[in-house]
């Protein structure tokens, strides 16, 4: 079930990013182990912003969170709807600095 709601979380949000309002698109997809880095380009600022999720086996959720110029949020555990995921993906867009993809997380 764990891998299943993943893969459904881990294709829908990129697939949120292209049918709404763009304010950033979907760059590229990479995955390592369980988890898996997404990054988007914001139209705004032409930035880039990259996006993590995993699942958590103790809290038994998906998890996701933004990474902004290699510094990362907090993870959001509950409640990640693509209203939220928008928000922060919004929020991290406008702080965002950084013009490279990184995927060398610390």
């Amino acid at each position: 079930m764990k891998k299943v709601s993943l893969v459904v979380l881990a294709l829908f949000c990129p697939l949120l990013v292209i049918a709404g309002e763009a304010e950033f698109r979907f760059l590229e997809v990479k995955h390592v182990d369980q988890d898996h880095f997404f990054a988007y380009q914001c139209t705004q600022n032409q930035n880039i912003i990259e996006e993590e999720q995993r699942y958590n086996k103790n809290s038994k959720s998906e998890e996701i969170r933004f990474w902004v110029d290699q510094q990362a949020g907090e993870w959001i555990t509950k409640g990640i709807s693509p209203e939220l995921f928008r928000y922060f993906a919004v929020k991290s867009c406008k702080n965002s600095t950084s013009a490279t993809i990184s995927w060398t997380k610390p």
